[in-house]
């Protein structure tokens, strides 16, 4: 079930270039998905 209080915001924070960004990191700089979308969403101030 998606948090409704942070599916707006995080919608409004993705672009084309942060997508690419965000699967770049994943898939070719080897970072663990969960670990790498905690620490954006904490930087956007979405999550504690």
């Amino acid at each position: 079930m998606v948090n409704q209080g942070i599916s707006k915001p995080l919608t409004l924070s993705l672009n084309k270039d942060i997508i690419i960004r965000l699967n770049y990191s994943v898939d070719f700089e080897g970072l663990e998905p969960e670990i790498f979308t905690r620490k954006y969403l904490k930087g956007l101030n979405l999550i504690e």
